[in-house]
């Protein structure tokens, strides 16, 4: 693979690491504080709202994640060092994502912030 080959790959990623948030999202990001009444413990949420942006932003990592350790397994041409190394980084995006998703049910149950 030439240098050029890697320059465009890079920044192909990089693009779609920045349009794919707010197209999955449709545009409707609300601020970090909206949404709150005051009948609401502030604390809980702001821990919601942190929470779900920082879900959101994992997430999209994690996809980021798993693309270039696809190109990588393609890419490996039979290295088996480059073929561990490509599932050793899709099954570390996907023990992430278990994480994060098993995250919001220990928040739920310790702090009682709702889904």
């Amino acid at each position: 693979m030439t240098k050029s080959f890697y320059q465009k790959l890079q920044a192909t990623l990089l693009t779609y690491l920045f349009i794919t948030p707010s197209l999955a999202l449709a545009a409707t990001v609300e601020p970090l504080f909206d949404g709150c009444d005051n009948s609401t413990d502030p604390l809980k949420c702001w821990l919601e709202k942190v929470f779900d942006w920082s879900q959101m932003a994992i997430l999209v990592l994690a996809t980021v994640v798993i693309v270039i350790a696809g190109v990588l397994y393609m890419t490996s041409a039979g290295n088996p060092d480059r073929i561990t190394q490509s599932k050793k980084m899709i099954y570390g995006a996907l023990i992430g994502v278990a994480i994060i998703i098993l995250g919001r049910f220990f928040l739920t149950a310790i702090i009682g912030i709702g889904m």
